[in-house]
């Protein structure tokens, strides 16, 4: 890592989702969501952390049943227009999403010896809540 000390742990940074707020009643309905980083965190000014997101919306749909309606990722939040499949929920693919994501994010940020700002990020990330928060 070039030098750079991180004191990074797994278990540390292995739950980094917290709901705030907005319930999906019905699971097959269109929602409008907004995962906004942690401390508003400019986060998704950066390529490496904007295609993870792809990759990730990418893998749900083809094989969790996610259906993307629209999206915009901003620099430090993500607005979408979602929907599942039928026989799908569309609870467990968000919650699976922002798990996966937030996960590889970090590990990004810890890997990435080009990243200037990683000790400052992993910092703000409390691992009591969030990486993504939801809001309606």
């Amino acid at each position: 890592m070039y030098g750079l000390s991180l004191n990074y742990s797994k278990e540390k940074y292995a739950y980094l989702v917290h709901v705030n707020g907005h319930k999906i009643i019905n699971q097959n309905n269109i929602h409008y969501l907004t995962f906004t980083v942690v401390g508003w965190l400019d986060i998704f000014t950066r390529k490496d952390y904007k295609d993870i997101i792809i990759e990730s919306m990418i893998y749900c749909i083809k094989h969790k049943g996610l259906n993307v309606h629209a999206y915009v990722i901003m620099s430090n939040h993500i607005h979408l227009i979602l929907s599942a499949s039928t026989g799908n929920s569309l609870s467990n693919i968000v919650r699976d999403f922002k798990k996966h994501t937030s996960k590889k994010i970090v590990k990004t940020i810890v890997e990435n010896p080009k990243e200037s700002r990683s000790e400052w990020m992993l910092g703000l990330f409390n691992p009591n809540y969030a990486f993504l928060y939801s809001n309606a």
